[in-house]
């Protein structure tokens, strides 16, 4: 799904949306180390893992993976990644999704 330009206060806030409701479904986030292809489970964990990430690394330009930061485009990229595994597996539904980019904060 293409994100648009989307504020830091929205790109934390969607990441925060989907982190709970990834939560709220028992999946432990855990940095991806699967096979070329993940199982649903990995995915799920993965794109936990990143949404705890990108939050904290786009407020706090704490560092992301040892690098120098997280610039808004990356976190919007990052959740475009996150949106597709939450495609695949079920979670969300296309019409899903683009309600989800019209995030109000």
């Amino acid at each position: 799904m293409y994100l648009g330009t989307m504020t830091v206060a929205q790109i934390t806030a969607l990441a925060g949306k989907y982190l709970v409701k990834l939560q709220r479904k028992g999946i432990k986030a855990k940095k991806s180390e699967a096979p070329i292809i993940p199982t649903a489970a990995d995915a799920l964990a993965h794109a936990l893992h990143l949404c705890s990430k990108v939050g904290s690394a786009v407020n706090n330009s704490a560092d992301f993976d040892g690098g120098s930061g997280m610039n808004p485009e990356k976190a919007q990229r990052i959740l475009g990644f996150v949106q597709g595994v939450l495609w695949m597996t079920g979670q969300r539904t296309l019409s899903q999704l683009q309600e989800d980019e019209r995030i109000s904060v």
